[in-house]
């Protein structure tokens, strides 16, 4: 990956951090680089594979905005196909979901109330 080697240990300060934290160095993957150097300046855990940073979440962010604009917002539509008598649904009741990401079990039970109301 790299072309020389690079410190494998984490500054002392970090290490430090980590063990206060808790959390385990092997749970770490850190690379920190300077553009176009042959040789990264610390790499630890590099080549381990692990679940992305919420730093990671900034790219899909972006690329959300980029795509749907700011003001863009996600829908979950409740349709009834059918007849609805003394409070009974006779026919199907009908979801339909625009990808919301905020649409979690509480609010999706908090949505099945609202309809049943």
């Amino acid at each position: 990956m790299w072309a020389g080697a690079a410190p494998a240990q984490l500054p002392e300060p970090v290490a430090l951090a980590l063990t206060q934290a808790g959390i385990p160095h092997t749970h770490v993957g850190v690379v920190v680089a300077e553009l176009g150097s042959p040789a990264p300046l610390l790499a630890h855990g590099e080549t381990r594979s692990l679940n992305p940073a919420s730093v990671m979440k900034l790219v899909t962010t972006l690329a959300a905005l980029e795509l749907l604009g700011p003001a863009h917002t996600f829908s979950t539509r409740v349709e009834v196909e059918g007849e609805i008598r003394d409070g009974v649904l006779f026919g199907n009741l009908i979801l339909r979901g625009g990808g919301d990401p905020a649409l979690t079990r509480e609010r999706f039970w908090s949505l099945l109330r609202e309809v049943r109301a």
